[in-house]
């Protein structure tokens, strides 16, 4: 009775939904985005980070604790959810769906904040609460790029974007 945020992959679910007119795809959709603002409004407020891990997703969504799958940050935003500002960006992007936009805003508001608008300074994990994960002080592309497409769900965010695109791009390989 458990779910992995990452795997919240509403744009295809709603080509699923498309292609095959099963409307059950759309319920699909709804249910996620159901849990990503009870993750963001009850666990994570001031960021909207959302955990790796999601215990009881269709009835009473509630972060993972530690060592439920994988490890000590099962509940924190870590390497499986740091795919979420990519996956919820992208639905914003394919579908306008205003839920998705909200959710991307609500990540790319703090973490512009959290960093002084410093994509270097993005850690490479964190509590819900913001705080840098445990041994998380080194950057990496996994969790800076992610954000480079929330970002795209709102203007006003092209310096960012542009810092992001420019962090991305002096890491790759020569």
């Amino acid at each position: 009775d458990a779910s992995r945020s990452s795997d919240f992959i509403m744009d295809h679910f709603r080509s699923f939904g498309h292609e095959s007119g099963d409307a059950a795809w759309a319920g699909r959709v709804d249910s996620i985005q159901g849990q990503v603002q009870t993750m963001q409004s009850q666990y994570a407020p001031t960021t909207g980070l959302l955990p790796d891990f999601i215990l009881h997703p269709l009835t009473a969504p509630a972060p993972a604790g530690a060592g439920f799958l994988e490890g000590p940050n099962d509940g924190a935003y870590d390497y499986n959810a740091c795919r979420d500002p990519w996956r919820v960006g992208t639905d914003f992007l394919i579908s306008g769906d205003d839920r998705s936009r909200a959710a991307a805003v609500a990540m790319t508001s703090w973490i512009v904040g959290a960093t002084g608008g410093d994509p270097q300074q993005i850690r490479a994990g964190y509590g819900l609460d913001g705080t840098p994960s445990a041994g998380s002080d080194y950057v990496s592309m996994a969790f800076v790029a992610p954000f480079g497409v929330a970002a795209m769900v709102e203007g006003g965010q092209e310096a960012w974007l542009n810092a992001i695109w420019q962090a991305t791009v002096a890491a790759a390989p020569e």
